[in-house]
């Protein structure tokens, strides 16, 4: 199959795809193989047309950082920012990915106005795993259900357009409410780093940094981190037992019943199992597996 029958495949606007087929290379991994590491300069953006690509980070207490699938752009925040990439990917099964090197990308953006606008207002999958290890740190790395948070963050954040700077320049939101952040490096703002309201209005809209908008009320819920207790650790005493006991995971949302079909049973022992080994849930990815056997 050509690079273009690729592309037929995947959940992307005609008109980006139109912009950069000329300058997409196809590369194909075998399960385990290594795509990136923090030792070489990363020179690529990759789609990911088929298979998966587990990021993990060696020096994390919690090594399983986030898997990627059908779709998912990597090397988003590493290439338009600069930065320099701090984990390992490599393929969690047979891997195609469509890539175009680093200087088509960034020049595509500087030199094509859609394509860029395409860019700013979106905010792509490793973009919000980056984000949300800067927010949460380590308890980023140990939380059970990565995909409900990423939907959360979704959710809670809005990209400052014409609209959103007048409602701000209107007073219309309150900066209590929110807070921004940059989306960019350079010598105004660096990547991540919060904006005032003030700040943000010194700037005309046209030329206004990437930045989003987050409602403050998004936090980590104390019940997406995985508290399990380690193998080794055998309470000794009364008050170890009861301070042990709220990290034993109950499982009491399994949904498995007698009047659920038996699809819908496969797919929640699947949740589970995911809950059990630490690994991120993918609903999509085994429903339509599963939709494939019938």
């Amino acid at each position: 199959m050509d690079t273009f029958g690729y592309f037929n495949k995947l959940n992307i606007e005609s008109e980006i795809i139109n912009l950069i087929k000329d300058f997409c290379y196809i590369e194909e991994f075998a399960l385990g193989d290594e795509i990136a590491n923090s030792e070489k300069d990363l020179d690529k953006v990759s789609i990911v047309i088929s298979g998966g690509v587990r990021q993990i980070n060696i020096n994390s207490e919690q090594k399983n950082i986030y898997k990627y699938i059908k779709n998912d752009i990597l090397f988003i925040p590493q290439n338009l920012n600069f930065l320099k990439n701090e984990s390992t990917y490599i393929a969690s099964s047979d891997l195609k990915l469509l890539s175009i090197r680093s200087d088509k990308f960034i020049n595509l953006i500087n030199t094509n106005l859609y394509f860029k606008n395409w860019i700013n207002k979106n905010i792509f999958s490793d973009e919000k795993v980056y984000f949300l290890q800067h927010l949460f740190g380590e308890k980023f790395n140990n939380t059970i259900d990565k995909e409900l948070l990423l939907k959360n963050l979704k959710e809670n954040i809005t990209f400052i357009d014409e609209k959103i700077y007048l409602n701000i320049k209107e007073k219309k939101l309150k900066e209590k409410n929110f807070t921004i952040y940059s989306l960019s490096n350079n010598k105004n703002f660096k990547y991540l780093e919060k904006i005032s309201f003030d700040d943000l209005l010194n700037y005309e809209i046209s030329v206004l940094p990437r930045c989003f908008l987050l409602k403050n009320q998004f936090s980590l819920s104390k019940n997406l981190i995985n508290k399990t207790v380690a193998l080794n650790k055998i309470p000794n005493s009364d008050k170890d037992y009861s301070e042990d006991a709220s990290k034993l995971p109950t499982f009491k949302d399994i949904q498995i019943k007698k009047t659920f079909n038996k699809k819908d049973n496969v797919i929640e022992c699947f949740r589970v199992l995911c809950k059990l080994i630490d690994i991120n849930y993918r609903f999509d990815p085994i429903n339509n597996y599963l939709d494939s056997l019938d």
